[in-house]
């Protein structure tokens, strides 16, 4: 076996240890090498002082893979015999038809309940790009990009609140439409502004020619109000290290 260094995929800050890809070859996923090399995993994080060991994402910087997918029982058995146990099962991929969407009644209600509280929404257009920056920077630092502003604005949605930016959605195209990132400022949260930030994205979509979107690795406790297709399901284990 090779031996792990402080540039391969573990990781570790202080005493949590990362492990964000944990793969097998299926010709040897029900034998003993799982094991083995969880053993040596472990004991090259116990060395460096690490007393929790997490499966997945390791942060937003190192993130390579979303979780174990749900399918690959085999390896969440390795996992969950050697002590490891679920963290996190509400990562999922979903996949949305766009051809016969219309805006929900109860996001339009939403939008104009929003807008009575002095809360609006419209595209990143030059103008507000120092202040999205800035809110990025404060509020969610790991998906600034100083590339922000080669951007098509309209692929940005920003929500205001007395001229202040208190959240966004991002979304692109490559193969197919996608959102990657939406988030709201803490203190705003709950009021419906992260629904109605990816409906008016999905509306965008659509008016481009869109005829299905793709949601990778969202939190499906937030993402279900899309009421699109689950298509993947991920799952992040932890185990304390002795």
């Amino acid at each position: 076996m090779s031996r792990l260094s402080d540039s391969s995929l573990a990781f570790y800050r202080e005493t949590l240890a990362g492990l964000p890809v944990f793969f097998i070859h299926p010709k040897y996923v029900r034998g003993d090498v799982g094991d083995i090399l969880l053993r040596y995993i472990i004991d090259f994080f116990l060395a460096r002082g690490g007393r929790y060991a997490k499966v997945g994402p390791f942060d937003y910087k190192v993130r390579f893979l979303n979780g174990i997918d749900s399918r690959y029982t085999e390896i969440l058995g390795i996992l969950s015999k050697n002590g490891f146990e679920v963290t996190d099962a509400d990562q999922a991929d979903i996949v949305k038809d766009l051809e016969s969407f219309e805006m929900p009644i109860w996001v339009k209600g939403a939008h104009q309940s929003l807008h009575r509280e002095n809360i609006t929404f419209g595209f990143c257009e030059p103008i507000f790009l120092q202040k999205y920056q800035k809110f990025l920077m404060e509020h969610f630092p790991y998906w600034y990009d100083p590339k922000e502003a080669q951007v098509d604005p309209r692929l940005r949605i920003l929500a205001f609140h007395s001229g202040d930016v208190i959240g966004f959605t991002a979304y692109a195209k490559e193969e197919y439409w996608y959102i990657w990132a939406t988030g709201v400022r803490t203190d705003f949260r709950w009021k419906k502004i992260g629904s109605v930030l990816v409906f008016l994205a999905l509306e965008e979509m659509k008016g481009r020619g869109a005829s299905k979107m793709c949601i990778s690795d969202c939190p499906l406790s937030f993402y279900k109000v899309v009421e699109g297709k689950v298509v993947r399901r991920y799952i992040c284990m932890g185990k304390a290290l002795k």
